[in-house]
C-alpha cells in the first residue's frame, strides 16, 4: 500500500502489468495544509507557529 500509487498508475500498468485500486480512508483528513513560507533566521523559525 502507498499513498502515491494513483499518480503512477500508468507506469505500474505499462511496466509491471499491474492495476492500481484506490481504497478510501476510514477517517476524515485531519492534516491542515498551509501555504509555503520562507524563513530567513532561526528566530523566525522558532516564532513561526506562535
Amino acid at each position: 500500500m502507498t499513498g502515491t500509487a494513483m499518480t503512477e498508475a500508468g507506469e505500474f500498468a505499462e511496466i509491471y502489468s499491474l492495476d492500481v485500486v484506490e481504497i478510501p480512508t476510514n477517517r476524515e483528513m485531519v492534516r491542515k495544509d498551509r501555504t509555503t513560507r520562507s524563513i530567513r533566521t532561526a528566530k523566525e523559525k522558532y516564532d513561526a507557529d506562535r
